[in-house]
């Protein structure tokens, strides 16, 4: 392992179900807020895994259809990313290639979502 005093210890996975708890526990037990960095930094965007006829209809999140990638936030604003957390029902308006980063302008979202209005509302809010 080498001379230390310090190591490094690699895990190439979180462990969520154990983690999210541990979190609001520190929270709410003493107060220390964790991964705090005031405005969000990154953006998660849609990009095809596969080519997309108009019309077809996306799945969600670890479905067929896309997959996310990360983005600073300020350059998928810029490029009118969809984030994939949107794109769930979501309606081709035109043919989309393989590997291709999915704009609003591709898509028709389902706005019926409550994802939807939220995201629409932190957008409004500039939270994003």
């Amino acid at each position: 392992m080498g001379k230390g005093p310090y190591f490094a210890i690699f895990r190439p996975f979180h462990l969520a179900s154990v983690e999210a708890p541990l979190t609001v526990a520190k929270m709410l037990c003493d107060g220390y807020e964790t991964l705090v960095s005031g405005k969000p930094t990154t953006e998660v965007i849609a990009s095809t895994k596969k080519a997309h006829a108009k019309g077809e209809r996306f799945d969600g999140i670890g479905g067929f259809s896309a997959r996310g990638v990360t983005d600073r936030v300020e350059d998928a604003k810029s490029d009118n990313l969809v984030p994939i957390g949107l794109l769930q029902g979501a309606t081709a308006r035109r043919d989309i290639p393989i590997d291709t980063l999915i704009t609003y302008d591709d898509v028709d979202l389902d706005q019926n979502q409550t994802i939807y209005m939220l995201r629409m509302k932190q957008d409004q809010l500039g939270l994003s």
